[in-house]
């Protein structure tokens, strides 16, 4: 039966296909080996070792969001009209310690998320507690203690008590949104003020910090933020200095998470960073050093000494010097997490998205056959969303139903 697998969750509510990595090794057309004597991932570079999976969650619910900060919204209704449906969130242990009762909701972060409910938007504790009475007419997520909000077409920034720390004199640009606190510093876009560039960074107290002349800009994470002019991308250090000339597509963030604004999860140990440029994807390092070729159809960022890349349709991993650790047999696959990963093969469809999907350790043997319709996988996570469709081969999403899983370990 086809399958389809997705990886990655990156928005509320849109699913995410798996992109992956980068070098130049020569594609293998074979068929995955089980019991193959290929180079392992380096297992000892994991906490355990995954051996398995448990069912966490019945397939219940229409759609998922991804676990953040130890919680995972569910959505019940119609995933395609929000208008008909509601939210709530379950723990790691699948248990639905918020019901779903909110018109819209954002991930938990430090501990806290935003919901909606009749159109107004507060923040709710772990336990459902109401801590921030819901009366702005938007929120972002608690980044270092600090929140953006839009009340009466205000902008501000709250802290947990729900006290105005940062106010602002001047228009901000609602085309590009206010950032979030990284690194002690937030991106904002004014709209007119004099002496200052397009592009704003704030402290915590609201003073100005960098103005900068660029179109578009991200968040500070390991000391770079990107920013784009004439839409190409490139970074900035704290000081403002452009340390990487905006020349790329497309950039994907240095961060030390696991997971980026765009697809990639990312090593911090490694400092190298996947990019694209002319349409194919290299790796970079911090100071714009090109560590491996833009010769790959699609790249990830390096997750315990390998990376998954894509060349001529086919997924494999990569270590640090583009040699190959895993052969190119893939039609999809996950980064690595405590020793396994979330395979594709019998491909069909752009990036391999239908399929069947497995889960296999660091050496590419079968762990698990995973037999479900869709897999949302979070590198890093202990946790995966899975559903079924009503009929296997119509692909419908608004006749899936959702539910997780657990790994389990030795």
């Amino acid at each position: 039966m086809k399958k389809l697998i997705i990886l990655f969750l990156m928005l509320s509510l849109m699913i995410g296909v798996l992109s992956a990595c980068n070098s130049s090794p020569a594609v293998s057309n074979s068929s995955p080996d089980n019991s193959q004597e290929s180079t392992s991932v380096g297992s000892s570079g994991f906490d355990r070792q995954v051996t398995g999976y448990v069912e966490l969650v019945a397939l219940t619910y229409n759609q998922t969001m991804a676990f953040s900060d130890g919680m995972c919204a569910v959505i019940v209704g119609n995933p395609n009209d929000l208008s008909e449906s509601t939210f709530g969130f379950v723990d790691e242990s699948g248990t639905l310690v918020i019901p779903t009762i909110y018109d819209w909701a954002h991930n938990f972060s430090e501990g806290y998320a935003a919901v909606q409910l009749d159109g107004k938007w507060g923040f709710i504790d772990k336990k459902g507690d109401v801590i921030i009475p819901l009366t702005y007419d938007w929120a972002h997520p608690f980044s270092e203690g600090l929140a953006a909000v839009l009340l009466n077409g205000e902008w501000s920034y709250i802290d947990i008590n729900g006290d105005v720390v940062i106010a602002f004199e001047y228009a901000i640009n609602d085309v590009l949104p206010l950032g979030s606190f990284s690194e002690g510093l937030a991106r904002v876009a004014f709209q007119e003020r004099e002496g200052l560039g397009k592009i704003s960074y704030i402290d915590a107290s609201g003073n100005v910090i960098l103005s900068l002349d660029y179109e578009n800009a991200g968040d500070f994470v390991n000391g770079r933020a990107s920013v784009s002019l004439d839409k190409k991308w490139g970074f900035i250090d704290k000081e403002g200095n452009e340390v990487i000339a905006p020349i790329y597509d497309w950039v994907t963030d240095f961060t030390d998470d696991g997971i980026t604004a765009t697809w990639l999860a990312h090593d911090p140990s490694s400092s190298r960073l996947p990019i694209v440029s002319n349409g194919k994807w290299g790796y970079i390092d911090k100071n714009g050093e090109e560590i491996l070729p833009f010769i790959y159809d699609d790249a990830y960022s390096f997750d315990n000494g390998v990376a998954v890349v894509n060349v001529e349709g086919k997924y494999g991993y990569i270590d640090f010097d583009g040699n190959e650790v895993l052969p190119f047999v893939y039609d999809n696959a996950s980064s690595f997490y405590n020793g396994a990963a979330i395979v594709v093969v019998n491909g069909k469809g752009a990036y391999g998205v239908l399929g069947d999907f497995m889960l296999i350790d660091a050496s590419g043997n079968v762990i698990a056959e995973l037999p479900y319709d869709i897999v949302v996988y979070r590198s890093f996570g202990n946790v995966a969303a899975v559903a079924v469709f009503d009929s296997p081969d119509s692909y419908d999403m608004s006749t899936a139903k959702w539910g997780f899983i657990a790994f389990t370990y030795d």
